[in-house]
């Protein structure tokens, strides 16, 4: 039998190869700031203007980098999680699952949860110690395709780890953010966007907001730290914070901002 010369291969064959490579998440390109379509809004503007495709991934692995607490590191997400499970039970249908917290340091506070328009009913609490029993729960989470969001919040993350998370990502369709201290930024994680927080709480109330570095983004250079608001709603617009006479000194780092309880 005579072989046929390679340019006579199935060129069909050959792009479906090269599609199936280039759906890859772990897989970069040139021109793949323009190509991201599916994003989802951060709920935050300035924060929008800077992310690929006008707002966070659709699926795959995000990390927050960050050494302090009570800083808005979950306000941050309180959009995206409203955008999930959202109170008013008018959720899109290909958004009706649930939202897994793995590991938090505080306790899910359902009341402040609530103010933001989230059904807590459908927030999936995993409350475990064991470090690899938290990624087993998070990787089942990731891969189950009911729990198209997820946190957690580790002290450390290989990359090995990263990418199996990744995979577990494209097989549920899902997103996934990790709190990771900021001492791992110089690790080179396979994943969409890798963001450091940091606020100077040596500055007043109303002028400490929090400081975001995009160290690693998809399609993309990182970007210098710019400031974001993530003060609570019922705070940065009550009328304490806008009176001339509210108490003048520096806020305590004790203090935690956010849905949580202690």
């Amino acid at each position: 039998m005579k072989a046929e010369p390679i340019s006579q291969v199935d060129e069909h064959q050959q792009a479906t190869a090269l599609d199936s490579l280039l759906s890859r998440e772990d897989l970069w390109r040139g021109q793949q700031w323009q190509q991201q379509s599916d994003c989802l809004s951060s709920g935050y503007t300035s924060l929008d203007e800077v992310l690929a495709g006008q707002g966070w991934p659709s699926s795959g692995v995000c990390e927050l980098l960050s050494d302090q607490v009570g800083i808005g590191e979950l306000t941050l997400l309180l959009p995206l999680i409203a955008q999930h499970i959202p109170l008013s039970g008018t959720a899109d249908k290909q958004r009706n699952g649930a939202v897994a917290l793995v590991a938090p340091p505080f306790i899910p506070f359902a009341a402040g949860l609530a103010q933001h328009n989230i059904d807590v009913e459908r927030i999936v609490w995993v409350d475990c110690i064991d470090r690899k029993e938290q990624l087993w729960a998070l990787e089942q989470a990731l891969a189950s395709g009911v729990c198209q969001l997820a946190l957690i919040w580790l002290s450390t993350l290989s990359v090995t780890e990263s990418r199996r998370l990744q995979l577990a990502c494209e097989k549920g369709h899902s997103l996934c953010f990790c709190y990771l201290p900021s001492h791992l930024a110089s690790q080179s994680h396979p994943v969409q966007l890798r963001i450091q927080l940091h606020r100077d709480y040596n500055k007043t109330v109303d002028n400490a907001a929090t400081e975001l570095t995009i160290v690693k983004r998809r399609g993309g250079w990182p970007i210098a730290g710019f400031e974001l608001s993530l003060l609570p709603r019922y705070l940065a617009y009550s009328d304490w914070q806008k009176s001339p006479s509210k108490p003048e000194h520096s806020v305590s780092s004790d203090i935690i901002q956010g849905p949580w309880s202690s």
